[in-house]
């Protein structure tokens, strides 16, 4: 599945340099979920412009999904995995009322907050009105948990933004690369879990 998939690009993304830094206690678990979700190709002011509006608000939901969990006694600590990190997604697009009371997401108002965030960023936008509203259609999991739709829906268009991101925008080749590599593996583990869950005749 698609959240599956998350998790094993989320496993497999950082390199030793990073692993020392967080080793030597240099970031903390939601600065290092922010982090990961805005690596990109592109060299866009506005995406790191996104990822400062966003990694404040990461660190508020991680903060209250850590206490809720000290609350409920829950064994399981807010930590680096899929749960986790759609439970923040969840918060994040509630606290920007991005998601409805039905848990789906609200297109006029992630349409509103992407061509604020990304009106001088001509390439983007098209790029979204061509293929980014299949991303926003994402459908709730059979999940009793967080809502899987905003995790989903931000997977989606992070993988857009790689997939399409103009070469004249690409500064570094080489990371970009090894992302465009990471999106493949998903890609054929996501195609090939579908296979295995189509019925049967």
């Amino acid at each position: 599945m698609l959240v599956d998939g998350i998790e094993k690009l989320e496993l497999d993304a950082w390199d030793n340099e990073n692993n020392a830094k967080y080793d030597n206690g240099e970031a903390n678990q939601e600065s290092r979920y922010n982090k990961e979700l805005f690596k990109t190709c592109c060299e866009e002011p506005s995406f790191l412009f996104l990822q400062y509006h966003f990694e404040g608000i990461g660190k508020e939901c991680y903060k209250k999904l850590e206490r809720h969990s000290h609350v409920h006694n829950s064994t399981k600590r807010p930590g680096n995995d899929t749960r986790t990190n759609t439970c923040i997604a969840e918060c994040i697009a509630k606290k920007l009322d991005l998601i409805n009371d039905g848990g789906f997401a609200s297109k006029i108002k992630i349409h509103k907050l992407l061509t604020k965030a990304f009106s001088n960023v001509d390439w983007f936008l098209n790029e979204f009105n061509i293929h980014g509203w299949g991303c926003i259609d994402q459908k709730q999991g059979n999940q009793t948990d967080c809502n899987t739709v905003p995790i989903k829906a931000a997977y989606c268009l992070w993988r857009q933004i790689q997939l399409r991101c103009p070469m004249d925008r690409i500064k570094d080749q080489i990371k970009c690369r090894k992302i465009k590599r990471k999106i493949s593996k998903i890609d054929a583990l996501t195609e090939k879990e579908e296979k295995e869950t189509e019925p049967r005749d």
